[in-house]
This record gives structure tokens, sequence and C-alpha cells, in this order.
């Protein structure tokens, strides 16, 4: 099976539909131009935004006949991140701690670069051909799975991550220890320091549970196996981010393998997931710290109480943790003022990201280290920074042009990935590694993205290895 080819009046369609979201980016553009200062501007743009990604979403589908893609994906969660958060700006909902005198110029002027970032994607998802470093190895991915092999590779991954499962929790001083001050996670050195260990026990986990979407025989005993397993190192990782990814994944990779239906089942499951995604773990560990614990008895108590009070507000406050619009609107405005643009300096040395600092102590600053020590010095305390995603790397690094670079590239191989993808329906190698990155590169659109380079890294290494040992070339 390949690649729907588009008839030539959907092909005429396609043309139209981004002409018109190009002229809304125009359009608004013009208006901030002229308006700069005006709330009737930043609506504008917010709403013309919101056109854009519906037309997105029909290109989408003409191209490939689906709606649940890596395009769609990145638009909606690219909107709730920017738009969304933009808006309770403007409405004092959102905390503007790192740029607390913010001009509504500044923030009319950002949410430009940000439609400016979501049409140069749009225009190279459409206007490019698809073809990219995915045709390198054209036959890589056409290979028949040994059941034999693939279950090993299951195994092997389990006992890896099981090796450093007891490595990570001894560097803590032993589980139970552990679990009874996850409370003080988030101020932690120790915690900090145990990414060398607690990194590859979540991939591997991780990646034994997606593997088992290829098996034939006692699928879903292995899967249910691993999925308890895998549950575990997420949560005993400490972020909630690394369930998000098991869960939402296994979700992904059954649904491209074989399509399911909305049902009641598939609501039951999701309610689930995001239970186990949001208030399960979180309130475990006391929140973010605020709540300490005494005994094992009382965190239970504490977290059935604060489930069953859990308001669907919260989930949208987590969406919005990452401050992008207000973020974003300090690198441009700061950016605008001195001109102090990178040239690429940033993103070449955020590549010694993917060195833990467990391995080299004395690795320089990357990423959102970099960005907290020159945007709001003194401001962030802990080692993060707000999430300002690769729309404020693009512009720190040569503006406009950046920006439009970045982006227009970025779309490219979201239509390149999405072309390859439906070139190899049922294919478990090739929906895990869609499934990373439709995650890395969507979810984590408004996070630092040089920054986050190293864990999709790692487990398309992983992914690689294991592909060359549970499979053998077929002629095609």
């Amino acid at each position: 099976m390949t690649e729907r080819i588009s008839k030539p009046g959907n092909m005429l369609l396609t043309g139209l539909l981004i002409s018109l979201a190009n002229l809304l980016f125009i359009l608004a553009a013009a208006i901030n131009a002229v308006w700069s200062n005006e709330v009737g501007s930043f609506y504008f743009t917010i709403v013309s935004m919101a056109v854009s990604i519906m037309l997105m979403i029909v290109v989408s589908y003409f191209s490939f006949r689906n709606y649940l893609n890596i395009l769609n994906f990145f638009a909606v969660t690219f909107f709730i991140y920017y738009a969304v958060h933009g808006i309770m700006i403007l409405n004092g909902a959102a905390i503007t701690m790192v740029f607390p005198n913010w001009r509504l110029e500044q923030l009319n002027y950002a949410m430009v670069i940000a439609y400016f970032a979501l049409i140069a994607v749009a225009n190279g998802y459409v206007f490019s051909s698809g073809i990219s470093f995915f045709s390198i190895a054209p036959g890589y991915f056409h290979r028949v799975i040994s059941e034999k092999n693939l279950l090993s590779c299951i195994i092997f991954s389990i006992c890896v991550s099981i090796t450093f499962f007891v490595m990570f929790v001894t560097s803590l001083g032993g589980l139970w220890g552990y679990i009874s001050d996850m409370t003080r996670l988030r101020v932690s050195t120790e915690f900090l320091g145990t990414g060398i260990y607690g990194v590859p026990m979540v991939i591997m986990a991780n990646i034994a549970v997606f593997l088992t979407f290829g098996l034939k025989v006692n699928r879903r005993f292995w899967f249910v196996l691993t999925l308890i397993y895998a549950l575990l190192t997420g949560f005993i990782s400490g972020f909630r981010v690394n369930i998000a990814i098991l869960l939402c994944g296994s979700f992904l990779i059954r649904h491209m393998l074989k399509p399911f239906k909305i049902n009641f089942k598939a609501v039951i499951s999701v309610l689930l997931v995001l239970l186990l995604i949001g208030p399960l773990p979180l309130a475990l560990r006391g929140g973010y710290g605020e709540v300490s614990f005494s005994s094992m008895g009382e965190r239970i108590s504490y977290t059935l109480t604060y489930i069953s009070s859990f308001k669907a507000s919260l989930i949208f406050n987590i969406l919005l943790h990452g401050d992008s619009a207000i973020a974003l609107m300090s690198i441009t405005a700061k950016i605008r003022e001195n001109h102090d643009y990178q040239y690429g300096h940033y993103s070449f040395s955020a590549l010694a990201g993917l060195i833990p600092r467990a391995v080299w102590p004395d690795r320089p600053e990357i990423g959102a280290e970099v960005i907290k020590s020159y945007f709001w010095s003194g401001i962030v305390g802990d080692t993060g920074a707000p999430a300002i995603s690769g729309v404020g790397e693009a512009y720190w690094e040569g503006g406009l042009v950046g920006v439009g670079g970045v982006f227009l590239l970025l779309g490219v191989f979201f239509r390149s990935l999405e072309k390859w993808r439906a070139q190899l329906p049922g294919n478990v190698w090739a929906a895990v590694t869609y499934f990373i990155f439709f995650w890395f590169w969507s979810i984590y659109s408004h996070e630092v993205f040089l920054g986050n380079m190293g864990a999709p890294f790692l487990y398309l290494v992983v992914m690689l290895f294991f592909g060359s040992f549970a499979t053998r070339s077929i002629r095609i």
C-alpha cells in the first residue's frame, strides 16, 4: 500500500486553501503593523490563526485521508500554547513574572511571529514532495519480523530497564525512602543528578511496551506485563511526562496498526489515561512540593481526596504550564531592541545537551540554561526556564528569516514523515518511529526545542538497534 495520490481537483483546492491561509496571515501582519497597540489587532490575529489551522486540517486530510496526524496535532497544541495563553495574558489570568512590564504592542508582535511560524510549517508541508532522509534507506523498514527475536528484544529491554531501576533507587538511598521523599523532587539535587540512570530506565521500559504491538502470539499478556512495569518506572522517575509518553504512545501506535472506533470502551480508556497522566501522580507526589506526608496512608488518603475533587480546569492549567506566549514576548522584545542575534552559535552549542551532565560535570550551559541566563537571569530560580519553543530559539538565531527557515523545513519534514508512514501500514517499527516524532515535535512545540533533542535521539537509537536484530530484509 502506498500513499493515496491526490486528484487534480483536490490539488487545486489544496492550493487555494493554503493561499487563503497565507492571505489571512498577511492581513493579520498588516493590521498589527498599523494598529500595533489595539486589542482588536490581537484578536484578529488569534481568529485568523484559528481559521488557518482549520484550513491546514482540511489540507492534511486531502493529502493522506486521516485526521490524526503530526501536522494537525502540532497545529492544535501550538494554538493552545500560544494563542490561548496570549488571551490569558491579555485578560490578566496568566503569570507574567518573566516579563511583568509588558505592552500590548509587544504581545501583538509575539503573536504575529508565532503565526508566521505556523504558516511556514503549513507551506513547507503543502509545497514539498515528501522526499527526505527516509529515502536513504527505503528498504530498512520493509522487513519481516521474527517473532522469537522480537520477544527477545522485549525481554532484553525490560532486563536493561530493571538494571537501571536498581541503580536509580540505590543512588537515592533505597526505594521506600525515595517514594516517601518524592514530595521534595522539585528541589532535590540528588534527584536531578540521577538522570543517567532514570532516563534509560524509562526509555527501555516504554519501548518494551511499544514493541509488544508487533507480537502475534500472547500479545495481550506481554502488553499488560510490560505496561504495569513501565507505569511503575514512569512514576518512580518523578516526571508525569514519562507516563504520558507511555500511555499516549500506546494509544497512537495501536491506532496506526489497527484503527479503533470511538465507543464507550475507548472513552473510558481515554479518561483513565488522563487520570494516570495528570491528577494521580501529581497527587501522590503532593503536587509540586506543596504537601509533605508523614506516612503512606496519609499519602493515599490525600490522593483519593484530590482525585475526587479534581476539576477539568486543572487539566487546562497543566496544558498552559509552559508560559509560552509571555516567554516569546520577552525574547522578541529584547532582540528587537538590541539585535543580538546568535546566527547559529546557540544551536551548535546546544548539541552538548546530548551528553548528560553526570558524564560531563563541567558541561557548559545549554538550551534552557542559556536562555534563562540571557533573558531572565535571577527571575527563574531552578534549572529550567519558561517554555519558549523553537519559535523563540529560531528568532534568537536569525529573526524573521530564522523563524521562516526553521519552520518551513519542519513542515517539509512533517510531510516526509507522513508520506513514509502512509507507505508502511501495519509496520510496528514505522508506527513507533512515527510516534516518537509525533510526540517530541508536536506536544513539545512549546518547549526548548534544541534542549529536548536528547530523548527522541535515544529512543530512535534503541529502535534502530532492535530493528536490525528482530527483523530481516525482504524483496520489495
